[in-house]
């Protein structure tokens, strides 16, 4: 059966026309029915009606039943057309811009066997994190998910099962693209994609193949599947474009993709084909390596896409990690990876690289890339005055079916809410709304109020979001945008000097804290310090160790970063009463290092005695560039750390890094350490809160109150960094005793290189001199914050 649908965005007409074979003798018999659109006719007659178009967005169906005398075959079709306009490639006469993603058939249990069932769940799951589109790297799925794309509202990227990638490592000498004895296998590997997929209406590009170079049979495909099908062709290999309908590339940088948007990428030399390409609509096949930590930078490449015509998005690579289920000899589940069944030759870790873990839990990744295609985009409008602005991004539909509400939160508490008015917006339109004469009126009644940390400013903000109505891959409410914008903010209570530090046997006593005969912190109220001091290190990630001997964890290594000495070179009481201390931070025989002056005073804020620290970091010597992090680290001892509660106002609820930031808000957000971890399958760098403008951390010694007066990242761990460095799987961290609280005034970018661009130079860390100041307040376990 051939179903070959159109639609004319113009006139609302679709048209449809039903080949049959196989009906034998009884050909004459065969009925063409579509009951909702009273369609009853012969096989090969051209019907048009009056029709509701399919696309990813409103993926409308209708039953399509084929009637002979001894049976009848039931199909959803969906009418749409797909065309190349311009150089744009269009669905229905819109501008598409793929938000997609690659994906393998895998589930950690069953391998390749995967069920109807986890279909559908990768199907909501993409949907609900809105994405729109699906490569099917790399080969035809199974029947059933391309049924669900349909339903659902998936554009579909067939590519077919050929690969000859091996044949690289040998300058593609042999390589049977390029062999007339493989034409026939080829073309027929093709065909039977195109001839098996062909009816759903999802699919919008048929792709020859990944990485199986160039030549005859490559070409041979082409042409096959331009004769049968009208769908545009994809070949990323294909990089003059002679075969293929659109220009696609791998792991482009944001600055090749700026260039290529701007049609100033590098000419070919055959000024023919360099005309041709540039003609083409272009898009990344695969970008943005979801492996670990990360990836970073998506929000620049959707500024690009967003910004030229011609560059309509990308899929990430890749759907899922894929690890196995298995467990140690002592029957500890883990998730394994290469190397972990006595194999030989493997790619390690490598196939852990997606935007779900293996049990299909969403990544940060994954929430990352929601916020960063989210189709309402809600943002301050420019200028002084309190308004916003609100821009639906979605392809086809209106915001009808969205309810904005808003509310003000001061310091994180719920203040004032309602419901914002917003005309419907038609697709691409925007609207600036002021913000309600209720929240203003809110805002202006908290101020002067102090904040909810003694010692910390108070902040108001008005915050808004999104939700749709139930959907079939959604609950009623789901987000599909958010935005907030800073309201008011009103200054931190001052900070008292206390009495003077006086020196104590070994030490020094500085309020609530005591150094040791060298200045290092050893106790801050009833809580046993095991180590207060500088760090500029981190668990590297997949990232960072991207490139072996030439990547940026290797030159932090080199540099020292990863071993850390500190040797103090003086410590006195100044004439303000604080302890100074001088010391020199480096790696052994390493002729860049950080002076670091600690600054140690006893404070009141509030009637709470705390201690101060102010931190001036300089670096010295020649550095090889950037660093991956540059803060303080204190341990405490605790003999329970995953249940400690942590609660801070900042940026949150999930970790976020310079390049990878859009999915978290200010707000006041809480957890147990150990639900502030990531649990990527490979440990490394993760659980990064932004922004932290005071925390409260209550430990079993007592609670720890941190005012960050200058600008502070937090990270709240259970182990140390060379400890999750050390691992590589989560079973193979020990039983945690301390707490680790890093206090960050910087982190290194996330970037994406373990298959593509670095961390762009804008997200890059290369401190200067660094203060920090910051204020450590132990707290009643019994007191609860204002």
């Amino acid at each position: 059966m051939d179903v070959r649908t159109d639609y004319a965005p113009a006139t609302g007409i679709g048209t449809i026309e039903v080949a049959v074979t196989g009906a034998g003798t009884n050909a004459d018999q065969v009925r063409v029915v579509i009951p909702e659109l009273a369609v009853d006719v012969e096989p090969g007659v051209v019907v048009r009606r009056e029709v509701e178009p399919w696309s990813a967005e409103v993926p409308r169906l209708y039953d399509l039943k084929i009637r002979s005398a001894g049976e009848t075959a039931l199909l959803a079709v969906g009418f749409r057309r797909v065309a190349i306009e311009d150089g744009v490639l269009r669905v229905n006469g819109n501008r598409v811009l793929f938000r997609g993603v690659n994906r393998h058939e895998f589930h950690p249990r069953m391998g390749r066997a995967v069920t109807a069932e986890v279909m559908e769940q990768d199907v909501l799951l993409m949907k609900a994190h809105h994405l729109n589109a699906v490569r099917t790297s790399h080969y035809p799925p199974h029947p059933h998910f391309l049924e669900l794309c349909d339903r659902h509202g998936l554009y579909v990227v067939d590519e077919c099962d050929l690969e000859t990638h091996g044949y690289e490592l040998e300058g593609w000498v042999g390589n049977p693209s390029d062999d007339p004895r493989w034409e026939a296998a080829y073309v027929d590997r093709v065909r039977r994609m195109v001839e098996r997929d062909k009816n759903h209406p999802s699919i919008v590009m048929w792709s020859l193949g990944n990485e199986a170079g160039r030549g005859r049979n490559i070409a041979a495909m082409s042409q096959w599947v331009k004769r049968r099908d009208s769908r545009p062709v994809h070949y990323e290999p294909d990089q003059e474009c002679a075969e293929v309908d659109v220009w696609s590339r791998m792991y482009a940088s944001a600055d090749e993709v700026d260039a290529v948007g701007r049609r100033a990428e590098p000419p070919l030399v055959d000024h023919e084909a360099d005309a041709g390409r540039r003609a083409m609509p272009f898009i990344l096949c695969e970008y943005a390596h979801a492996m670990g930590t990360g990836p970073g930078g998506l929000a620049e490449y959707e500024a690009l896409f967003e910004e030229h015509e011609r560059c309509q998005g990308g899929f990430v690579w890749e759907w899922i990690d894929h690890g196995i289920e298995t467990t140690t000899d002592d029957g500890v589940p883990y998730f394994g990876y290469g190397g972990d069944f006595g194999e030989a030759l493997h790619d390690g870790s490598f196939i852990i690289d997606g935007l779900l873990f293996p049990d299909r839990t969403p990544s940060p990744g994954l929430v990352e890339l929601a916020a960063v295609n989210a189709p309402l985009r809600i943002t301050r409008a420019d200028g002084k005055t309190l308004r916003i602005r609100i821009r639906n991004r979605w392809e086809v539909l209106t915001t009808a079916s969205v309810n904005f509400a808003w509310r003000v939160e001061r310091d994180g508490a719920v203040i004032a809410q309602g419901v914002l008015d917003v005309p419907e917006l038609a697709p691409g339109q925007h609207v600036e709304v002021d913000v309600p004469a209720g929240a203003r009126r809110a805002a202006a009644a908290a101020h002067g109020q102090p904040g909810r940390m003694p010692g910390a400013r108070a902040e108001t903000w008005f915050c808004v979001e999104a939700g749709v109505d139930e959907r079939d891959w959604a609950a009623e409410g789901h987000v599909v945008g958010r935005g907030q914008l800073l309201l008011d903010v009103f200054p931190a209570e001052a900070v008292r000097q206390a009495l003077p530090a006086r020196a104590v046997d070994e030490g020094y006593a500085v309020g609530p804290a005591r150094l040791d005969a060298r200045g290092i912190l050893t106790q801050l109220g009833d809580n046993d310090v095991v180590a207060a001091h500088v760090d500029a290190w981190r668990p590297p990630t997949e990232n960072d160790l991207a490139g072996g001997p030439l990547s940026a964890a290797a030159a932090w290594t080199a540099a020292g970063l990863s071993d850390l000495r500190h040797r103090v070179d003086g410590v006195h009481i100044d004439d303000t009463g604080a302890v100074v201390v001088h010391s020199r931070v480096a790696g052994p025989a390493s002729a860049c290092g950080f002076r670091v002056l600690h600054r140690w005073s006893a404070v009141v804020v509030d009637g709470h005695e705390g201690v101060r620290i102010g931190l001036d970091i300089r670096p010295e010597g020649r550095w090889p560039g950037t660093v991956p992090r540059l803060g303080f680290t204190l341990g405490l001892l605790e003999p329970d750390p995953s249940n400690v509660h942590v609660e801070w106002f900042g940026y949150g609820p999930g970790e976020a890094y310079p390049d990878s930031r859009q999915a978290v808000q200010v707000g006041r957000w809480s957890g147990t350490v150990a639900s502030l971890q990531t649990p990527y399958v490979v440990p490394q760098e993760d659980g990064c809160r932004k922004e932290m403008r005071w925390a409260r951390i209550r430990t079993g010694s007592g609670d720890l109150g941190i005012v960050a007066e200058t600008g502070t990242d937090l990270t709240v761990r259970m182990w140390d960094i060379p400890t999750i460095a050390a691992a590589r799987h989560r079973h193979e961290l020990p039983q945690p005793e301390r707490l680790w609280v890093h206090l960050d005034a910087g982190q290194e970018g996330l970037g994406s290189a373990t298959c593509g661009p670095g961390v762009a130079p804008q997200h890059q860390y290369r401190p200067g001199r660094t203060m920090m100041s910051l204020v450590l307040l132990p707290l009643s376990a019994t007191e609860e914050p204002r």
